[in-house]
């Protein structure tokens, strides 16, 4: 009783402070646990901790809703518009808004590397677009290239595309691929929850899916080469646990083009390792970093892999 009364008096930056040392703390015990074990694929830094848990202690921007349609709504966060599905629960959009836009320095989840140059690309693939906040931002860093938005969710992609629409024009054009990626050309089962879209995966998930539908599977490789991609590129893959597969289908374009990488690895612990073995055989000549120690799940692994 005296501890709530005590955090309601507290100010902001004091209990701010406070939540961040909590979850220092039981993320520093988590580090020190898996640092003793004998074998182990990733080494973590105390920095990487750290900003484990400054993300634990993040306060997420406030979403509003600005318009209700029957099928779509539209939320706000900060200057940001969007479109929504009405048939996936909104929830999860400010955390997602919060691993695209808050700074690289206070977020392991950022693909705002510092040697991401992004008004220098001529291209960036998008996979894993889902509500499109990638697009939206890289404009932000002065990206004017061409972008491609891929996702197999149609839901996901008509609300982009009214958001795109609506709200945004970039300069060079943008184009949404309602297709999964892998390692062939063909058709793959996608496993979804209507009310939680963020979940849905073509990887091997071991969750209980309420829905599954056929789509059309891509690799990288085709989209690059159908689409005329040239000069210097960005991939994005965060396709829940069909990184691998992506990978895959995208070594004649690491192999050729050298584009710039950013690959969500956390999804398995195995992942940042396997994904860095896809590229360095593609192409030996790519830098590898793993950033961050995510202890959401155990053992404790990178966040994102970045190949440059």
């Amino acid at each position: 009783m005296i501890g709530k009364i005590l955090r309601k008096l507290l100010p902001k930056k004091v209990k701010s402070k406070i939540r961040f040392y909590d979850k220092f703390i039981r993320a520093f015990v988590s580090y020190f646990n898996y640092s003793k074990k004998k074998e182990r694929n990733y080494h973590f830094t105390i920095e990487d901790v750290a900003l484990y848990a400054r993300e634990k202690a993040t306060l997420l921007k406030e979403m509003k809703g600005v318009e209700h349609g029957d099928s779509e709504s539209v939320y706000r966060i900060e200057d940001v518009q969007l479109f929504w599905p009405n048939e996936s629960d909104s929830k999860d959009i400010p955390w997602v808004y919060h691993e695209i836009y808050d700074e690289w320095n206070e977020n392991p989840s950022s693909y705002d590397h510092p040697v991401f140059d992004y008004s220098r690309l001529d291209w960036i693939i998008d996979g894993g677009s889902a509500e499109g906040f990638l697009g939206l931002f890289v404009q932000r860093k002065g990206f004017n290239g061409k972008l491609l938005m891929v996702d197999p969710v149609s839901a996901f992609n008509r609300s982009v595309t009214r958001t795109y629409n609506t709200f945004y024009k970039p300069e060079k054009g943008w184009k949404i691929l309602n297709v999964a990626l892998g390692q062939d050309l063909g058709k793959i089962t996608l496993k979804y929850k209507k009310n939680s879209l963020f979940e849905s995966t073509v990887g091997e998930n071991t969750q209980s899916f309420e829905e599954e539908i056929q789509v059309d599977l891509l690799t990288i490789d085709e989209v690059v080469n159908s689409n005329n991609l040239s000069g210097r590129g960005l991939i994005k893959l965060d396709v829940e646990d069909a990184e691998m597969d992506a990978l895959k289908g995208a070594l004649d374009t690491m192999r050729n083009s050298r584009p710039m990488l950013a690959v969500a690895v956390y999804h398995n612990y195995e992942n940042a390792k396997l994904c860095k073995e896809i590229i360095l055989s593609a192409n030996s000549t790519y830098k590898i970093e793993f950033r961050g120690f995510y202890d959401y799940f155990s053992p404790p692994r990178p966040y994102i892999l970045f190949a440059h």
